[in-house]
């Protein structure tokens, strides 16, 4: 617990230093860690893990900044119950917290939609997650641009919080990514 403290401490450092009206929700998320750490032990970082990478894929992805003040009831529930059952990568979930979806009978590469795929030798789909599509990730998606599906955190004021647009936004659809 003392490693996580520090490094997540540096985290909260250099975040607030660039947002500081955060400091609130991350000193409200690190005593939530602690309150999981002194009831569940090692399953805190579990837990941590995988909504740290939520709250990644939901910026990266969807453009959504995830308010880490307030617990994943959903992640938790389903880490819990896991742990429990012994199956560490819990149901419809990948390492990083990502929901699992299937194209053709084949499971879409979360990696390849996130950032990239780094295998060799891949063996998941490497088309978007949004919409299918075999020419971009769903990082690269203008589906949800043209769709105008971008969302800010909830119970923050919308003019403290701007939508993020992906950066690839501008893009025509006719670019491959």
């Amino acid at each position: 617990m003392d490693e996580f403290i520090t490094a997540f401490g540096r985290y909260k450092r250099v975040m607030c230093l660039k947002f500081p009206d955060r400091r609130e929700e991350l000193d409200i998320y690190e005593a939530h860690m602690n309150e999981l750490y002194r009831h569940f032990g090692p399953t805190f970082y579990s837990y941590h893990k995988m909504f740290a990478a939520k709250a990644e894929t939901a910026l990266l992805i969807d453009g959504v900044i995830v308010d880490w003040s307030k617990y994943d009831s959903a992640l938790l529930t389903l880490l819990l119950e896991s742990n429990a059952s012994s199956n560490q990568n819990g149901q419809g979930l990948d390492k990083r917290g990502c929901q699992r979806k299937t194209h053709n009978g084949a499971e879409v590469c979360n990696d390849f939609n996130v950032d990239r795929c780094f295998r060799q030798s891949c063996s998941f789909s490497h088309v978007c997650k949004k919409c299918f599509s075999d020419q971009h990730s769903a990082r690269n998606c203008q589906k949800s641009v043209q769709g105008n599906n971008r969302r800010t955190i909830p119970n923050r004021a919308s003019s403290q919080y701007k939508p993020v647009v992906p950066e690839n936004a501008n893009r025509s659809n006719n670019s491959k990514s």
